[in-house]
């Protein structure tokens, strides 16, 4: 519905989100040509709302949203670009907090720049802060005719360590790899620090609708594999600094010296000039956790990090991942090791197929289990 679409963009606005031309052309047609003010189903916009409002005509008030609109443009993509921290503080505001306020800023003496100061305006924009780090909303994905995911509801919140465990096809790798958009998932919204990703239909399926949002979502979320993934022809310390470069802007010297702070604390530092191939298993993804840690991402991905490893290996690396946790980090893992999920974890979420049939913390789960399946599930893993 159009009324739909107008409070996705203008919702996108209120977030200092919307970057996309054809949905900013979309907005500026719409605040000429649109339904009346009186009606707009917009939340603050409603006649009478603001001190004023309820005398201007109804071209006035469409001229007073295009106003407002257009400082919203400037103000959203000053914020992309990040600039100054003086600069930066105007991104706090939108299109909306402007809107609601013009009379007094017409009507007043005071300078503009008051006006555009720290706390001159209400924000009605929720803080990231209290927003989950990792949303999703009835997630689907199918691989032709395979339904892996069937309306998946998962949240992490700043600090939470989550787990997911389940048989091997239950779709646990598909749903870490939705989070960051390796999958797309035909159905369901997803959320990063309160960032909801756009998409737009293409034929049966859908893509990302803004490919900034995408990078700069998955800048913020860093993924260790099951393999390394490594780059085998550049050292370990070009490998932790490749991605810094590239991605943060930062300079060699910068991504050096963060390189250097991750590899000493997951205790490999003195193979900084090694290649990974004169690396064992566990200290390659060592120098895979290091790569995701030097990003300073928002929460790290693990999609079953020890697979690949044999058991003494093993211990070294869930350590590190231990430790991580310790920090008070926000992850999402993926694993089959169950007293490693009951250690780490302040949730376990049980997938079974392609559905949560069971989640809570640790003790719950493994101590309570309330569901057949996952009663089955944990006997088998205990008699392995």
């Amino acid at each position: 519905m159009l009324s739909d679409r107008v409070q996705l963009y203008y919702g996108q606005f209120h977030n200092g989100l919307l970057y996309h031309n054809r949905a900013i052309r979309f907005l500026v047609l719409w605040t000429f040509f649109g339904g009346a003010p009186c009606s707009c189903p917009l939340r603050g916009l409603r006649t009478g709302h603001a001190q004023g409002s309820a005398t201007l005509s109804p071209v006035g008030y469409r001229l007073r949203l295009l106003l407002s609109l257009a400082i919203g443009v400037g103000l959203c993509r000053i914020k992309r670009a990040g600039t100054a921290v003086g600069v930066e503080a105007l991104g706090r505001f939108t299109a909306f907090d402007l809107c609601l306020n013009i009379d007094s800023l017409v009507t007043s003496n005071r300078p503009l720049w008051l006006f555009l100061a720290p706390g001159s305006f209400p924000m009605t924009a929720p803080d990231p802060q209290d927003q989950p780090v990792i949303a999703l909303s009835d997630i689907h994905k199918s691989f032709d005719d395979l339904h892996v995911l069937k309306g998946v509801n998962l949240t992490a919140n700043k600090g939470d360590v989550v787990t997911m465990i389940g048989s091997s096809g239950s779709g646990k790798s598909t749903l870490l790899r939705c989070v960051n958009l390796l999958e797309v998932p035909e159905r369901g919204d997803i959320a990063i620090g309160g960032e909801a990703i756009t998409f737009k239909p293409k034929g049966k399926d859908r893509l990302p609708s803004n490919a900034a949002q995408v990078n700069r979502i998955r800048a913020n979320l860093s993924m260790v594999f099951q393999q390394f993934n490594l780059w085998s022809h550049l050292s370990i310390i070009d490998n932790v600094m490749l991605s810094q470069r590239r991605v943060l802007k930062r300079t060699k010297q910068e991504a050096r010296q963060r390189a250097e702070d991750t590899l000493r604390r997951v205790g490999i530092d003195d193979k900084a000039e090694a290649f990974p191939s004169q690396l064992s298993g566990g200290q390659q993804q060592r120098a895979a956790i290091a790569r995701a840690l030097a990003m300073d991402p928002a929460a790290l991905l693990f999609d079953e990090p020890t697979s690949a490893l044999d058991p003494e290996l093993e211990g070294e690396v869930l350590r590190v991942i231990k430790s991580l946790a310790d920090e008070d980090r926000t992850m999402l893992l993926v694993t089959h090791d169950m007293r490693f999920a009951r250690d780490v974890s302040d949730k376990v979420v049980f997938l079974h197929p392609g559905r949560i049939e069971e989640e809570g913390t640790p003790e719950e789960l493994f101590d309570n289990p309330k569901s057949e399946r996952l009663q089955q599930f944990l006997s088998a893993s205990v008699d392995r």
